[in-house]
């Protein structure tokens, strides 16, 4: 069963020997002194972890987007409101009245390619069902041929690390990676806590508890490791 904000920062209150009881503190908004350092620590700490890696297999979502006949650039949050990075080896695109079965691969081009290729001359005007797109400089999707109907597009892309703050009821919210992994964000604000009051006990034992989850949620949520084809 998984944590929320609220359980974790009753943890950490625990773990750091702060004084309360079993229920404080009874909110993670609008607090002060030592509990509002507990939130802040339990909100740092959930933000570092999601922005540690790239490739965390819990920020990756699938995205499926309209394309209009005659439009052939679509901004990042047009697609994808919560984008951080693009995934570009999978994009797929289909006639939308033909339905999901008629849906064929598009293959990415790098910006610069893409612009002396497809953006000069008479290319730049062709039409049709979409076979290329690029990455423009500010993250936003284009596609070749010009759309000459309606097509949706899907594929996938990783968000942007999720705000607690930004919910409506952020005491409720759970990390958004699985829930065995959940303890990480507290022995990670302990580790906080020992470092900020030279308290080497609760220092070391953070960070002890915190590298052996971090090893597992790595091993779990981090793309495997392959290998080419033999040499000859």
């Amino acid at each position: 069963m998984g944590k929320t904000k609220l359980q974790l920062t009753q943890r950490l209150r625990r773990e750091c020997g702060i004084n309360g009881t079993a229920s404080d503190p009874t909110s993670t908004v609008n607090q002060n002194g030592e509990y509002l350092m507990l939130v802040d620590w339990i909100d740092d700490f959930y933000n570092d972890i999601q922005s540690s890696k790239e490739s965390w297999r819990f920020l990756r979502k699938s995205f499926s987007a309209s394309l209009t006949s005659g439009a052939s650039e679509y901004s990042a949050v047009t697609i994808a409101d919560d984008h951080a990075r693009w995934i570009l080896g999978d994009v797929r695109c289909y006639l939308t009245s033909d339905g999901v079965e008629r849906e064929q691969e598009i293959f990415f081009i790098e910006w610069e390619e893409f612009k002396r290729t497809y953006l000069f001359g008479s290319s730049q005007s062709q039409t049709g069902q979409p076979v290329n797109f690029t990455v423009k400089p500010d993250m936003s999707l284009q596609f070749w041929p010009i759309p000459d109907d309606s097509y949706t597009v899907v594929g996938e892309y990783y968000r942007t690390p999720v705000d607690w703050n930004d919910e409506d009821d952020p005491d409720s919210e759970e990390p958004v990676f699985p829930a065995r992994f959940h303890m990480i964000i507290v022995w990670g604000a302990l580790y906080f806590y020992g470092a900020n009051y030279a308290e080497a006990d609760k220092y070391l034992h953070g960070q002890t508890e915190y590298e052996k989850i971090l090893a597992k949620l790595e091993f779990n949520q981090l793309p495997r490791v392959s290998w080419g084809a033999p040499l000859a």
